[in-house]
């Protein structure tokens, strides 16, 4: 399942990528802006490192609970599984290779791509291989607190979400909670941001 794939041509990967950006966009979410990090840098959960680059920002916009992932291999080792119906996410790098004629000593850059899943997406995988999610250290700033509670006509505002959103049948506001921003300066920005579309209903 995580077998690595060299694509026929360098755009069929390009077009993987720009097609998933473009579902994002056309959803509403902009993988490159989001404020908060509830669930942590992406990174492979068995070598620790973190996705960069263009893969950091398509694993951060699954929205899982935490961004721990690993490729097929890495699951059978652990003596882990996959669950039902569920199929891995494209992640991509790039390598330089010799060329195949001998007489000519150069490289070439050679794209590939290979699938990882979500712990959230697997079973048995040993609870202490798992790390302690952090969260980060951000605190009320009274001034906003104080415009948000004397904000005339105020939607109501709910702190469980995994992203933020104004709804307008509902006359609510939806966000994560404080805690999950990376500083308070981007909850409030955040948080103003959906009061702002909510005056308008």
């Amino acid at each position: 399942m995580d077998s690595q794939h060299t694509s026929s041509t360098k755009l069929d990967v390009y077009e993987l990528v720009t097609n998933r950006i473009i579902e994002l966009l056309e959803a509403g979410t902009v993988p490159w802006q989001k404020p908060w990090s509830d669930a942590g840098v992406p990174m492979n959960l068995m070598s620790k490192r973190p996705y960069r680059g263009i893969n950091c920002w398509l694993l951060l916009s699954l929205n899982y609970e935490r961004n721990l992932f690993l490729t097929w291999d890495q699951l059978k080792k652990i003596g882990g599984s996959v669950n039902k119906n569920e199929h891995g996410h494209i992640v991509i790098f790039w390598k330089n290779v010799k060329k195949e004629a001998p007489e000519e000593n150069k490289t070439v850059p050679m794209l590939r791509y290979y699938k990882v899943f979500n712990i959230a997406q697997c079973r048995d995988i040993p609870k202490e291989l798992i790390p302690e999610l952090l969260t980060e250290n951000v605190d009320p700033i009274l001034e906003c607190e104080a415009i948000i509670n004397m904000m005339p006509d105020s939607p109501l505002l709910i702190f469980t979400g995994k992203k933020a959103y104004y709804d307008v049948e509902k006359d609510h506001v939806v966000l994560p909670s404080l805690k999950k921003f990376k500083t308070s300066e981007s909850y409030y920005s955040t948080l103003f941001h959906e009061l702002v579309h909510s005056t308008g209903a």
